[in-house]
């Protein structure tokens, strides 16, 4: 084997032993296992509700779907089991989606929508850097949408329909966070989270669909 061959190889050896002798640096974070965590926070929740009045002044559910938005809060507690996955639960309240449809002669339909999420998840709290981390949220959740419909005018509501309209339903939870650090206790915290399938597909003024809420507030470590 050439001279020139054996060094250039024991060179690379040396050179890749020396690489994996080195520590990989790791991302730091403020210690959680064992702490309770509390969450509150408020933005916008968005919901495929736009239509849910000319759905009820049409008696049907075929109509296009629209989205319609609300100012929603969010208030989680939880413990942290360990430094990177924790769980948690509490409720969610969007508050009036509202639509309007056109009723007979000159009339109008109105509706207010108003949604009520509880859930409980698993979190997974994974350092972006020592002072930033992602959460990401799954589990489930039981939502409650509620509709009540009236005209301007004071004519009767389409006859044989309910009112106000109740669907509770039982689905799926999911969501992600981004926590910026700002002590060993509170931190700041944006997030989006989801809920597939809240109201109902056959039954009129109740709408369907994946309700969205993109909110910011503190996040608190005790």
């Amino acid at each position: 084997m050439p001279t020139w061959f054996r060094r250039t190889s024991r060179a690379g050896l040396c050179s890749a032993l020396v690489l994996l002798s080195v520590p990989i640096p790791t991302f730091a974070q403020i210690e959680s296992q064992g702490h309770g965590q509390l969450t509150i926070a408020v933005g916008q929740a968005s919901a495929p509700f736009g239509n849910i009045a000319t759905g009820y002044a049409d008696s049907t559910t075929s109509v296009p779907t629209t989205t319609a938005h609300s100012i929603a809060w969010r208030i989680m507690g939880g413990y942290q089991f360990s430094d990177y996955l924790g769980a948690e639960a509490g409720i969610s309240y969007a508050d009036r989606f509202t639509s309007n449809a056109p009723y007979l002669a000159n009339d109008e339909v109105t509706s207010t929508t108003t949604i009520s999420i509880v859930e409980a998840a698993f979190v997974a709290r994974i350092p972006l850097a020592t002072w930033v981390r992602i959460d990401l949220t799954g589990g489930a959740a039981v939502t409650a949408c509620d509709s009540s419909f009236g005209t301007k005018l004071g004519n009767n509501l389409p006859l044989g329909q309910s009112n106000p309209v109740h669907v509770r339903k039982f689905g799926a939870a999911a969501g992600v966070d981004l926590e910026w650090r700002m002590s060993e206790v509170w931190s700041l915290i944006v997030g989006d989270h989801f809920y597939p399938g809240v109201g109902s597909s056959s039954t009129i003024g109740a709408g369907h669909g994946t309700v969205s809420i993109l909110s910011g507030g503190v996040h608190i470590q005790f």
